[in-house]
């Protein structure tokens, strides 16, 4: 498919109707988050590390420490390992 994605039928009306963006799973149980702190959510989830993160977001390694922190809170998680678990339970 070259990288591209065919959407249909309800699919893509459900697509429209969010706003054009298209939602995987319900990530309802990352509402505490900000927005960014639910990208390093769904990074630590793919099993990338602090300095990865980091690359991808354009952040620096302690930008990313402190996103994770924020979200160890916010979720009363004690790991990151505890994130990807919750992220794949939660929102999968």
């Amino acid at each position: 498919m070259a990288g591209q994605s065919v959407l249909e039928g309800e699919v893509l009306e459900r697509a429209t109707t969010l706003g054009g963006s298209v939602v995987t799973g319900d990530e309802s149980a990352l509402a505490p988050l900000s927005q960014r702190e639910r990208e390093v959510v769904r990074l630590v989830s793919e099993g990338l590390d602090n300095s990865q993160i980091a690359a991808r977001l354009f952040l620096s390694e302690g930008t990313v420490r402190n996103h994770i922190s924020a979200i160890l809170a916010k979720l009363a998680l004690r790991n990151r390992t505890q994130i990807a678990v919750f992220y794949y339970k939660r929102c999968q």
